[in-house]
């Protein structure tokens, strides 16, 4: 009998033993916590991928997806656009990979994730820069299968994953993004003041060289204290969209929590060490 992913309802569960995945059959037991941390770090990012989900559905429901998506609204599908059945299809697949045995949804999740990003890639100005901005939104399902799996492919993808993101948006930030640029005026204008653009410039730099650097340090030596900053910067900067244009605008932030949930499994990740 083939054997289901851990999932949010089995993980309070799991106990080790010599059976966790990744282990040698007569070899040591792993650390007793192990498999419950890898198990914990998975299901987190699950609910990213749910959020993810539903979040993408959302905005292409409003017409904020990639053109490729958006043509879908042209086909009709009986009751249905096929844009409202893509989105629909998406929506309950992230929701339905939380439970138990749904191996089918998170693959369709998989393949969902990576048609977005590719279809956005493909319209972007700079497809390089969009597709390492874009790479842990696009792998986030596929980095909780193999963190729910304890592959030993989990750490390497979610270092990946995390510095192409980093790296990305640092690149962006040195560039002057335009709405990273409305961001910070949002920021400081929450917090009763205002920059001049030359402050809101310099601000820039500095961001985007720290991200470059956390990007490089994830990728040689993944040290703790760059995971936690990464993992508090992801969610700040994902919290930076609601900031920016209001609770209508939390499809944005939803999509990007795993911004701040994939630093964070890899710490967790490290744990077991």
């Amino acid at each position: 009998m083939r054997r289901a992913l851990p999932t949010l309802g089995a993980m309070t569960a799991a106990a080790p033993s010599d059976d966790v995945p990744g282990s040698t059959p007569g070899g040591p037991s792993p650390r007793p916590g192990a498999a419950s941390t890898a198990q914990v770090a998975g299901c987190r990012l699950q609910i990213g991928v749910a959020a993810l989900m539903v979040g993408l559905a959302t905005l292409n429901l409003r017409g904020r997806g990639p053109g490729a998506i958006d043509a879908l609204r042209e086909i009709r599908l009986g009751p249905c656009t096929g844009l409202e059945l893509w989105a629909g299809v998406i929506a309950a697949a992230g929701v339905a990979q939380l439970w138990p045995r749904a191996r089918a949804a998170l693959w369709v999740c998989v393949a969902a994730a990576l048609a977005q990003a590719a279809a956005g890639v493909a319209q972007a100005a700079t497809p390089w820069l969009a597709a390492m901005s874009g790479a842990t939104r696009a792998l986030a399902p596929v980095l909780a299968w193999a963190t729910l799996r304890r592959s030993p492919l989990a750490a390497p993808l979610l270092r990946l994953a995390a510095a192409a993101t980093f790296a990305g948006h640092g690149l962006q930030a040195l560039q002057q993004d335009p709405r990273f640029i409305a961001y910070l005026d949002a920021a400081f204008d929450l917090l009763g003041t205002t920059i001049a653009p030359a402050t809101n410039a310099s601000l820039l730099r500095a961001i985007g060289a720290t991200d470059l650097a956390c990007a490089a340090l994830t990728l040689l030596f993944a040290p703790r204290s760059v995971l936690r900053f990464m993992t508090c910067w992801g969610f700040a900067t994902a919290t930076a969209r609601i900031v920016h244009g209001g609770f209508i605008a939390w499809p944005e932030t939803a999509i990007r929590l795993v911004h701040g949930l994939v630093p964070w499994a890899l710490l967790r990740l490290r744990r077991e060490r």
